[in-house]
């Protein structure tokens, strides 16, 4: 939990020699860290749902990629919704030929009444770690560079549980949804390095202007994401044939390999000094965020919306 720490190692060539005031007067080298965000949270939502289940969204999400079961993602939630039973090709219900639509378990209810917990707990950190150097030359040009290693370490854990508050139905051939539990654990995990480059230039003790240059930074990111849909339903003679609840459990897995490059930063500065009475400043900072953009083919889309609307 340390915010930031730094060591600077200083070399005075005018403390030896309080006479020289040309030439570089000061040398310093620098190793600092600094916690850049902290990513720590806890989330509880809690209530009854009398409009929506969950299981209408899946349902969506299946229906909308207009496969049969066969054909669709085997990563989306539609396709674990229906690997847990809670989701039936409409073929499948009425004998028609169409299996790239789906009905959801909750069509056996009059309507919609579940009990819904999400909770959402992330927690990691964004550290920067960099190794600088910065000199004075003649009390008049200041200049400064750092090399900089950026770390991502993000993780986000999720479980969704909804209930069904429904009395149990008890027509033949129907089943009774009890209850599903959704759960997501997705994480970042990666390095990045970029350059930063300072000057700052004094007419004199009452006028300096300074500007910098943070090159792009380049980071190369893991993204891992898991998610279980754990379904609770009783079959209700003769389907399924057995009448105790059936508690069936999907879960997949996917992981993405990838390398993000943000945009640069330009900053110009000055600044006016009123002796002892105070002084003005003002900064100018730029950076075009349509410029970042991720590599590889498979991200030509995120990478056209980033510029559009950046």
């Amino acid at each position: 939990n340390i915010g930031n720490a730094g060591l600077v190692i200083a070399d005075s060539k005018q403390r030896k020699n309080p006479e020289q005031t040309t030439g570089w007067l000061n040398v310093n080298w620098a190793l600092g860290f600094n916690r850049t965000n902290n990513y720590n949270s806890n989330t509880l939502i809690e209530g009854t749902n009398t409009s929506s289940s969950i299981l209408n969204s899946w349902k969506l999400n299946a229906n909308n990629q207009g496969q049969g079961h066969s054909g669709l993602n085997s990563y989306s939630y539609g396709n674990l919704a229906f690997q847990s039973y809670l989701l039936e090709p409409v073929s499948s219900i009425n004998g028609s030929t169409d299996s790239t639509h789906y009905l959801d378990e909750t069509r056996h209810d009059n309507s919609i009444n579940v009990l819904q917990k999400d909770y959402i707990q992330t927690w990691g950190a964004s550290n920067n770690i960099s190794i600088s150097v910065a000199g004075n030359y003649s009390n008049k040009l200041f200049l400064g560079a750092s090399l900089n290693v950026s770390t991502v370490n993000f993780r986000t854990d999720r479980q969704f549980t909804e209930t069904n508050l429904n009395k149990p139905n008890t027509t033949p051939g129907d089943t009774q949804y009890k209850s599903v539990v959704l759960e997501e654990s997705d994480t970042t995990t990666g390095v990045g390095i970029n350059a930063t480059i300072g000057v700052i230039y004094k007419f004199d003790e009452m006028f300096r202007i300074g500007g910098s240059i943070q090159l792009p930074t380049a980071y190369n990111l893991t993204d891992v994401f898991t998610r279980t849909i754990t379904a609770n339903i009783t079959g209700i003679t003769p389907y399924p044939p057995e009448s105790l609840p059936y508690v069936a459990s999907m879960q997949n897995y996917v992981g993405y390999n990838y390398t993000l490059i943000t945009p640069a930063k330009f900053t110009v500065s000055g600044a006016i000094f009123f002796t002892q009475n105070g002084f003005l400043s003002v900064d100018y900072e730029y950076s075009d965020y349509s410029a970042a953009n991720i590599l590889g083919n498979d991200f030509v889309d995120a990478n056209q919306y980033t510029q559009n609307n950046m």
